[in-house]
Formats: structure tokens, sequence, C-alpha cells
């Protein structure tokens, strides 16, 4: 699990870092708030490919799948507002998706050291 784990949250940091380029290019309203929370989740995510090793210590592996249990939630809101809403857009369905598998992935991960 650990191997997917690391998978995801890679996968995760190149979604992200893609994110933070297509909104610094296309610059929308508030383009650059958007652009340093996608840098924050690429750091995250690298954070959650570190710690998916043996002998990570405790507390960091706790705080990490907290973390990434946040990601989780927001994945799924990301989700529920692109299903709701007006105007859908496909990649944030594999978004949101990548995030909850990042959450969940990390939530098994962490208590087993």
């Amino acid at each position: 699990m650990r191997v997917v784990l690391k998978g995801i949250a890679l996968i995760n940091v190149a979604v992200a870092l893609w994110l933070c380029v297509m909104f610094v290019v296309l610059k929308h309203d508030d383009y650059q708030v958007r652009a340093l929370l996608a840098a924050g989740v690429a750091a995250f995510c690298a954070l959650g490919a570190w710690w998916a090793r043996p002998g990570t210590p405790g507390g960091l592996r706790a705080a990490t799948a907290i973390g990434s249990v946040v990601l989780a939630v927001f994945g799924g809101w990301l989700i529920r507002q692109d299903l709701t809403t007006g105007d859908f857009e496909g990649f944030v369905l594999i978004v949101g998706t990548l995030w909850i598998l990042q959450g969940i992935a990390a939530v098994v991960v962490a208590p087993r050291g």
C-alpha cells in the first residue's frame, strides 16, 4: 500500500503543479491565490510521497495522514461543486478523485509505521 500511496502522491504533485502553471498562464480572477493554493497542495503531496516509507516518525505520519484526510474532504467538495454548478469541468472530477484516493491511502498506511 505504501507504493500505491507514493504513486498517487507523486501524480498529485504533477497535477497540482500543472494547475499552478495554468492558473498563472490563464490569469483568471484571484489567480495568485489559486496558484499559491495549488503550489501548497503540490508541496503537501510531495511530503505525502516522502513519508510513505518505512521508519518515518509517528508524529509526521499522523500529521500527514490528517492533512491527507483534509485534502480528501476538499477533493470531495470539488467534485460536489463541479457536479452541482452549471460549469462542469471534467478535470475537476479527476483531481478530486485523486485527492480522495490519497486521503484513503494515507489513512491505511499511517498506522502501519
